[in-house]
């Protein structure tokens, strides 16, 4: 995964514990499009507490190449707009602080 897009993951990490769905459908997208292994859907779908849950599910997510943040926010883009749109905003504050830092060196 792209450090921007891990770190925009875990800046938001407990946004994420409070707002994200694990609905299978969003799991089963993931699968679909290879960010999610058979053996890992199988992993994150036995642990028991939601707050677990989501914990393995992102730290599988930050593991899982370069596709799997922008397939990330497509999964959750229609039906949970407001995750994808704070995702966003932490990307390009990210980006701008790295280009701000940029100009003097």
């Amino acid at each position: 995964m792209d450090p921007v897009d891990k770190k925009v993951l875990l800046q938001n990490h407990e946004y994420l514990a409070d707002n994200l769905d694990l609905d299978m459908k969003y799991l089963t997208h993931l699968q679909a499009k290879g960010i999610l292994l058979d053996h890992q859907l199988d992993e994150i779908s036995s642990i028991t507490t939601r707050k677990d849950k989501i914990e393995r599910f992102l730290a599988i997510l930050m593991l899982r190449g370069p596709k799997a943040f922008s397939e990330f926010c497509a999964a959750y883009k229609e039906d949970c707009s407001w995750i994808v749109e704070q995702l966003d905003q932490t990307k390009q504050m990210i980006l701008a602080e790295n280009q701000g830092g940029n100009e003097f060196s």
